[in-house]
């Protein structure tokens, strides 16, 4: 009895340790990894059972060549290992990293978010069905993906995250949702066949260079949501012809718009607190501020500060061969003036009391700069390339009476070979443009632009204006002797 007992406890012990052995054989933990068909998964939760899918290893080379994956992929909703289910929720970093022959992929509703990198240089890649479980699409994602022609993003993503689409050459039209609050940097850069693109009402910040270089775009609506254009936002978006700025943006940053060579003109709304500049808009003929605007104003196109004591960017693409500074300006700001290619002739005010780096720089027409600043000794001095690539041997520098040894000994200045001293007298001479007379209205034309005052009998000045129309009808009070000035050219009228 006793001999069937002990034999009893040790049959049971001996059962025991096999069934353990068996369970621990059979026993899983969050991070282990297994491979199931072509895909490899880690655990990520055993309460509940998760797993992320994952590339073959973490190393910088993620797969061996003859293990990526190719063609079209469904990743399953949920999967099965030693005996286990598993929900798959999440595509890991560089999951498909560099799966050149993957062609399209299916991602069921269970995942919830997708990694960095986790497509990137998936060249063959056309298609990608994105659920709306998707919740974060992480940095890169799509990155460099040239077969990629269209892509959904799902309502449940709220920001689109640094490169995710970016350089995504094939990429023609794209619909954000109004989940999104934030399009990150770069997040569509060098799309190049991207033309169209909607951006909801729920966008607050587009970041620096999210469409940038993406130069089959036309046009953009930006909705009144947007408070931020982030630095290079738009950056050589070369046939951007058109672009609405609302009234909700208050900082324009630095080159947002430059080299967008195909935009004629542009309007700031009385919102905008900061503007950088717009250089290289080589077509740009106008920049419009609104008239409520608390910090910039316009005149002709030209943009300043309010109370134009700053003159800070003279468009590119304006066709007038000569311009005169406003005697309010006492700064010329840097690259103001920076490649106007039209320019032959330009007068500075005696008002300027600096102007800054490359102000004048790639004005390589200008023929003749008529200089009024009587004290030159500390203008520019300290300034780096403000008159580079103008041609100093065949451009005259014309300078105020007495004052061309001030300008021989200042830096930047003296760099002219031909300064002379300019004629202070203004030479008159009869007006051209085409006058009509109807009652007590008088109507001049081709005058877009220029600056026209009317005189009456005695000398005194009625009307000074800048007329960005290429037609202006003055009235008069009563009949008599009137005297219209267009520039320099001045005719005597009759009003009956």
């Amino acid at each position: 009895m006793r001999k069937n007992t002990f034999l009893l406890r040790n049959l049971t012990i001996s059962v025991l340790l096999i069934i353990t052995v068996v369970l621990s054989a059979n026993s899983q933990n969050v991070g282990d990894k297994f491979k199931i068909g072509d895909l490899y998964y880690e655990i990520t939760s055993l309460s509940p059972n998760e797993v992320a899918v994952v590339p073959q290893k973490r190393e910088l080379f993620f797969w061996n060549n003859d293990e990526k994956p190719t063609g079209d992929i469904s990743i399953p909703q949920t999967i099965t290992n030693n005996g286990q289910s598993f929900t798959v929720t999440a595509i890991s970093d560089n999951t498909f990293f560099d799966c050149f022959s993957l062609t399209s992929v299916i991602i069921p509703n269970s995942v919830i978010s997708i990694g960095e990198s986790a497509f990137k240089e998936c060249f063959s890649l056309t298609s990608i069905e994105i659920p709306n479980s998707i919740t974060t699409i992480g940095k890169s994602a799509f990155e460099r993906c040239p077969s990629l022609t269209s892509i959904t993003i799902p309502n449940s993503v709220t920001t689109i995250e640094k490169c995710v689409f970016s350089d995504c050459s094939s990429l023609t039209s794209i619909i954000i949702p109004n989940s999104v609050t934030t399009i990150g940097k770069s997040a569509f850069s060098y799309c190049t066949s991207l033309e169209s693109i909607t951006i909801p009402n729920s966008v607050r910040a587009i970041e620096k260079s999210a469409f940038a270089d993406c130069t089959s775009l036309t046009s953009i609506k930006i909705p009144n949501s947007v408070t931020t254009i982030g630095n290079y936002a738009f950056f050589n978006c070369t046939s951007l012809t058109s672009v609405i700025i609302p009234n909700s943006v208050t900082t324009i940053e630095e080159s947002a718009f430059s080299y967008c060579t195909s935009l004629t003109s542009i309007k700031i709304p009385n919102s905008v607190t900061f503007i950088g500049e717009f250089s290289n808009c080589t077509s740009l003929t106008s920049i419009k501020v609104d008239n409520g605007n608390l910090n910039y104003s316009s005149r002709n196109g030209v943009l300043f500060n309010k109370d134009k004591t700053e003159l800070i960017q003279y468009p590119i693409g304006k066709t007038d061969t000569k311009y005169v500074i406003p005697t309010s300006v006492k700064i010329i700001k840097q690259y103001a003036f920076y490649k106007s290619k039209n320019l032959l002739s330009v007068t500075i005010p005696n008002s300027v009391k600096n102007i800054r780096e490359g102000a004048f720089s790639g004005c390589s027409a200008l023929n003749s700069i008529l200089s009024k600043i009587e004290d030159i000794r500390y203008v520019g001095i300290l300034e780096y390339a403000i008159f580079d690539g103008i041609d100093k041997n065949k451009c005259i520098l014309y300078v105020p009476k007495g004052k061309i040894d001030d300008y021989k000994n200042t830096d930047n200045w003296k760099e002219f070979k031909n300064i002379k001293e300019m004629n202070t007298g203004i030479i008159y001479t009869k007006l051209t443009n085409p006058i009509s007379i109807m009652g007590k209205n008088i109507t001049i034309s081709q005058i877009m632009n220029k600056n026209i005052k009317l005189y009456n009998a005695v000398g005194q000045v009625l009307y000074n204006l800048y007329p960005t129309q290429d037609n202006i009808t003055l009235s008069v009070k009563k009949g008599g002797m009137y005297i219209v000035q267009v520039e320099n050219g001045i005719r005597k009228v009759i009003v009956r």
